[in-house]
């Protein structure tokens, strides 16, 4: 947590903390080298259950599924319900999650997936980063876990995800099935686990995995070097975690642009990228802005190329979708200002914060 800690608190004042920056360096270099801990082998088994308190995890929240109703939503983890994609695959036939997606944005950062992409198509690419079948679901990727018994099963046929090709267009104007055709959440969710219930399941939640103090060093570095870094030891640690998702080595200098994609892939719904934005933004919101205002969060379809084995995949951007009302990021939007009801009754809140001293 230190290490993090001094990651942001390195570029809080505006400008780049050099001393902050050594901190953050330290601390990850000693929980990478003493904590005894190291990464599991297979990336996907880092999000199947059983895998809670396993050799990779510093922090998580701790779930109890609880056969009492009125501890159940005290105790246990209710966030399975709300992104498993259909009552299917759950086994307590509650799963709500079937409008919930990847965005476009999200997808393109895997390497290789977006080929030729121009005015909404792209044509047919894959990916090589095994992270992408662990956090989210494409027509034809296959998984055991969440195969069930249940006859009502409605969009799964051996544990498949299906495509549905009902009044679909080249274009992508399609107006049925198309939240089935969207890319689902898989990671966290676990499928007919026992013991679980109505919202009502036991896997933890990860707060710090060591596959961020291996970026955190990363980044140290790069900021540490003026925007790019070929410190081998940086190197070294970035391709550990990109090496593990079953990627080629980077020999080439690191970059803070390289770093963000690669946490963007890593910690995908994982409660990460808002504060990696906002780290950067203490001190170069331009970037931020620019990221945040390049994201297409527009409806879309997943085709598969072929099916029911698709060696690819093609995306299509829906014709029936306007981004007219998307608000762009800026320094007057981005921070949530201080209420004007607070201010009334404190109005010291908007004076220059001071520091605190404890006695």
């Amino acid at each position: 947590m230190l290490a993090r800690t001094y990651l942001t608190l390195a570029g809080v004042s505006g400008s780049i903390n050099q001393s902050y920056l050594d901190s953050a360096k330290y601390y990850a270099n000693r929980v990478i080298t003493l904590s005894g801990k190291q990464l599991l082998p297979k990336y996907a088994d880092l999000f199947k259950y059983p895998y809670d308190n396993n050799n990779e995890s510093l922090f998580e929240l701790e779930w109890v599924y609880s056969s009492n109703s009125d501890l159940s939503y005290k105790y246990s983890n209710t966030m399975v319900s709300q992104i498993t994609p259909d009552a299917s695959i759950a086994a307590n036939s509650d799963g709500w999650g079937n409008n919930v997606s990847a965005t476009l944005w999200m997808l393109s950062q895997y390497e290789g997936l977006f080929v030729n992409y121009n005015n909404g198509v792209s044509s047919t690419g894959f990916t090589l980063d095994q992270r992408l079948q662990a956090s989210f679901m494409l027509p034809g990727f296959t998984y055991p876990e969440l195969d069930t018994s249940s006859t009502a099963i409605t969009f799964m046929k051996k544990h498949v995800i299906q495509y549905n090709p009902i009044n679909v267009s080249k274009n992508g104007d399609q107006k049925d099935g198309g939240a089935y055709n969207w890319a689902w959440i898989k990671k966290y969710v676990v499928g007919p686990v026992k013991p679980s219930a109505k919202q009502n399941y036991p896997n933890n939640t990860y707060m710090l995995r060591l596959a961020e103090l291996y970026l955190i060093y990363a980044e140290a570095s790069v900021l540490s070097n003026g925007g790019s870094s070929s410190d081998p030891q940086a190197l070294a640690y970035f391709n550990v975690v990109h090496q593990r998702a079953g990627l080629q080595p980077l020999t080439g200098p690191l970059t803070w642009d390289i770093i963000f994609t690669e946490r963007i892939k890593e910690f995908a719904m994982e409660g990460m990228a808002w504060y990696d934005l906002v780290r950067r933004h203490y001190y170069n919101a331009p970037h931020v802005y620019s990221i945040i205002n390049s994201q297409d969060r527009g409806m879309f379809l997943a085709h598969p190329d072929p099916w029911p084995n698709p060696m690819g995949w093609s995306f299509y951007k829906t014709t029936w979708f306007s981004t007219s009302d998307v608000v762009p990021a800026s320094d007057a939007n981005f921070m949530m200002p201080i209420p004007q009801v607070e201010l009334s009754q404190a109005p010291s809140l908007a004076d220059e914060p001071v520091p605190y001293v404890f006695n």
